[in-house]
């Protein structure tokens, strides 16, 4: 983190810039414009880093993308839908972005269906694992591998999601060890439907209506502290229960709540874009949306 002078006609501009490393390479963002004063104030740095901690995060990051798709047929047919270009970037490279503009930089994909290919898209962007049996188990596998990476508290997010950045640093900063994303607008039939009592998640399936669900898990979440222990042990034992073949991430979460686990829903603003690419008719209105 460091301040950036910029002159231009005449003027002197402050801006308070961050370097963020993936692999091999350096990126800078800037995070906010300064004052003169706060420029050249020697503990502003880190008394804003102290109001504004998710700069500082040592997070994880967990994706899984082993599955193939063939609602988006023929676009998928020989590649992971992950690859899709949305905007000019695929969909998962838009993950990525999401990411590393929240600073989390250690990005684990669990693949699959395409690995060769995905694996050299990413490049030094991201660590690839691969799931040699995706085609007989399902998203609990993936994450059950792909935790084996994880040594911090976590996000975990689905691979075939779209989103402003904004969502992910508001799950990030939300005051809870266990944070799901839940959008309450236009709950779709066959999308994993939240009960909301307060400020805890009550109940997750698909088998809930969309008419007594409370809201619709947009495949993001967090874990922290000794969330992220109980997520893990929860997978691990449904692992040694021999689910893997018909079980999926939210199973974990139905579990975790049976246990007592306080699970908060991050409500999204219904101004951010969100959208989920599982057909055809999505992936053009998400082509509208992110340019």
């Amino acid at each position: 983190m460091f301040v950036k002078e910029v002159r231009s006609e005449g003027k002197v501009y402050y801006y308070l810039v961050q370097s963020i490393r993936s692999g091999t390479k350096t990126a800078h963002r800037t995070i906010k414009r300064l004052t003169a004063e706060e420029a050249k104030d020697p503990g502003f740095i880190d008394s804003f880093l102290k109001e504004n901690q998710w700069l500082n995060s040592n997070l994880q990051a967990l994706i899984v993308a082993a599955g193939g798709s063939t609602r988006l047929y023929p676009l998928t047919k020989n590649m992971p839908k992950c690859l899709i270009e949305i905007g000019g970037k695929t969909i998962i490279a838009w993950n990525i972005d999401a990411l590393l503009k929240n600073n989390i930089k250690d990005i684990i994909i669990v693949a699959g269906f395409g690995e060769e290919k995905l694996s050299e898209h990413l490049g030094n962007h991201a660590r690839c694992i691969y799931n040699p049996f995706f085609e007989v188990t399902g998203i609990l596998a993936s994450t059950w591998l792909g935790l084996k990476e994880i040594q911090n508290d976590f996000i975990f997010s689905y691979s075939d999601i779209i989103y402003d950045a904004d969502i992910l640093k508001g799950i990030i900063k939300y005051p809870a060890k266990c944070v799901i994303g839940v959008k309450k607008q236009g709950i779709s039939r066959d999308s994993e439907k939240v009960k909301i009592r307060g400020k805890r998640v009550t109940a997750i399936s698909k088998d809930l209506s969309e008419f007594e669900a409370d809201g619709e898990f947009i495949g993001i979440a967090k874990f922290t502290g000794k969330a992220s222990k109980n997520f893990w042990n929860t997978v691990e034992e449904l692992a040694r229960e021999n689910t893997f073949p018909e079980y999926d991430f939210i199973n974990a979460i139905e579990r975790l709540l049976l246990k007592g686990e306080k699970i908060a829903p991050y409500i999204v603003n219904k101004n951010k874009k969100w959208f989920d690419i599982d057909s055809l008719d999505r992936l053009e209105e998400a082509k509208k949306q992110f340019r």
